[in-house]
Order: structure tokens, then sequence, then C-alpha cells
């Protein structure tokens, strides 16, 4: 064979060769890349909602879960221990799988639902609602309540009998007949004017206090009452109770009959001056 067409043929076989070798070292190298387990992302456990929860939602166990998060996403505040959650009242709703951030929670005096905890909405439930009073603080035991006292509510206001009552003719403050005198208008009533002081709620809780504003948790029918009773004018006050006495309030108010009864206040004369 001619030694140069034999050379030809070698480095023919020889440049196949080298193409077979770089053909299986690339495949080997992709395969060896795929087979290779990607490095592994360092993640997080925080605290997340485990379903949509509305504002003023107070957290349970059901409504939270753990959830592993990459450290570069996961919010640095996050909370991590489920006791940082559980019993707190969320300020803003959260959607499920969204972090808990303390953020996201009322403070202590802010701390409150419509529904009393452990109560849920039902057909039967109370039409709860959340309603604010203004009580100066030399009404409210000097100012020194706080959230979560209970108190009694007493409604003190001055009664006047002919603005408020249809009286029959004859009656004390009803007006004086056609044609007669006023003195005659008269002595047989025995609803007068007065000051009556009468607690009205009790025991109610303060769910939140700003200076001398006081948050509290009536039912509708009754939130209409207070609204009335406090654009008529009058004084509300609050007595503090001890924090474990739930009984119920029985008195029946008080007028000038009951203190002077209670009381024996004397009765003032009329005197003719001596001379």
């Amino acid at each position: 064979m001619d030694p140069r067409r034999r050379a030809r043929i070698i480095l023919i076989l020889g440049v196949l060769l080298a193409l077979g070798a770089g053909t299986m070292t690339f495949f080997y190298a992709q395969g060896a890349q795929t087979a290779a387990p990607a490095p592994e992302e360092p993640k997080i456990e925080i605290l997340v909602a485990a379903r949509e929860l509305p504002a003023r939602t107070a957290i349970t166990a059901a409504d939270i879960k753990v959830a592993k998060l990459a450290v570069d996403t996961a919010p640095a505040t996050g909370l991590k221990d489920p006791k940082e959650a559980i019993g707190k009242i969320l300020i803003t709703a959260v959607t499920v799988n969204e972090p808990l951030l303390p953020t996201k929670f009322a403070a202590a005096e802010r701390a409150f639902t419509v529904f009393p905890a452990g109560e849920n909405v039902e057909p039967g439930s109370p039409n709860y609602r959340v309603m604010t009073i203004t009580v100066p603080d030399n009404f409210a035991v000097g100012g020194i309540l706080a959230v979560g006292d209970k108190v009694d509510i007493m409604y003190v206001f001055s009664f006047d009998p002919a603005t408020k009552l249809q009286l029959p003719p004859g009656a004390a403050g009803a007006a004086a007949p056609a044609g007669g005198a006023a003195g005659a208008v008269g002595t047989q009533s025995r609803i007068t004017q007065d000051t009556v002081a009468k607690i009205i709620l009790g025991p109610m809780q303060i769910l939140s206090r700003a200076a001398s504003v006081y948050t509290i948790r009536v039912d509708a029918t009754l939130a209409e009452r207070i609204a009335y009773i406090q654009a008529a004018g009058g004084q509300l006050q609050m007595l503090l109770r001890a924090p474990t006495d739930d009984r119920a309030v029985t008195t029946t108010g008080a007028t000038f009959a009951t203190v002077y009864t209670q009381f024996k206040f004397p009765l003032p004369e009329r005197i003719a001056p001596q001379p």
C-alpha cells in the first residue's frame, strides 16, 4: 500500500477516534451533571395562616401552621413559635399561607373581638355590637379604670314630666285649663319633676380605653338605647366591680322618695318671720 495513502487512513482514523472520545466525554459530563442533586437552598420555619383569617380574629391553634420558607424570602420578623400567636387578635385580614408578623396583631389595650371569646356566629347568637361611650374621669372612678375591668353603668338625669309625659288635666305639671287659674293645677298626680339615678347595665367589661372614651360590647338593641340616653343629656357614670363579681344588678333606682325614706331627710317648712 502506498505509504501516503496509509498515512491518510491513519489520520482519518485518529480524527474519528478523537471525535468519538470527545462525544463520549461530553455526554458523560452532561449525565453526571443531571444525576448530581442541586445544592439545597437553606430554609427556615415560619408561622403562616392555615386559612383565610379576617380582621378581629382571635387566633387558635387551628388557624396557624408551620411552613418552611427560603431564608432569602422569609420575613425577618416572622413568628416561629405558636405561643407567640395563639390568643392574639388580628387587626388586619390575613390570607392563607401568609406569614404572621407581630405588626398584624393588636396591642394589648386594643385586643378584643366583637363576639366574646369562645362564641361563634350562629343563627341564634345575640346581635353583638362594639360601641364607645364617653365618661369623664370624675364619673369613672377617678380615671383609674383599665382594660378588662368590670363595671356597672349608671345613668343620672333630670326628669320633667311636663316634657316627657302626656298628663291628664289637673295633674302636676300639666297645662292649666282654659280660663282656669294656674294655681289650680295639681295636687293629685304623684309624678313630679326630679333627678333620677339608675344602674342600667352591669356587669360590663371594658374592652378598650382612650382617655375618657370607653369601648364596650352590647347587643344591637341596647346599643340603640345607650346612644339615645347619651344624646338625650344626663350623665353616665361607671361603678367598678370586683373581678369575680358577676351578679346581676337588681336595684330599683333612686329619686327623692327613695333617698328621703332611706336617709330620713328633714323637710323644710315655711315659717313666719319673728317680729
